[in-house]
């Protein structure tokens, strides 16, 4: 039995790509089915930047997620800080460190336990 997927719960993802493609380092979007989006991405067939990306070759990994659909994505976009919210760009000292305190603390993320904590994707 195939639930409906507005009674589903929807997470809204951020990725990494280990270069940058031109002016993008990271790609913002939320799905009910993950994993199955995830797949998408990596086949090149998920989104214009991710088929590009895949394309180009380079490596991208899930860098953080948030329970939320598309209204928290519309959220997270409009703020135009995914550096900020990166931790992998946080830790590497590339975030901005004005952008942090102008937008505020961000959403919290899944633990590092989650299941797409720490998963690279190869194109």
């Amino acid at each position: 039995m195939r639930l409906n997927p507005k009674s589903q719960t929807a997470i809204c993802y951020l990725l990494h790509f280990a270069q940058p493609y031109h002016h993008a380092l990271h790609y913002l979007g939320s799905a009910v089915d993950l994993e199955a989006r995830l797949a998408r991405h990596a086949a090149g067939n998920g989104s214009r930047l991710l088929a590009a990306v895949a394309a180009a070759g380079i490596p991208w990994q899930v860098a953080r997620t948030w329970q939320g659909g598309r209204d928290l994505e519309a959220q997270l976009k409009k703020r135009k800080s995914n550096p900020s919210l990166c931790p992998i760009c946080s830790a590497r000292g590339t975030a901005s460190a004005p952008a942090q305190r102008r937008r505020g603390n961000p959403p919290p993320r899944h633990p590092a336990n989650h299941p797409f904590a720490e998963k690279n994707y190869e194109s």
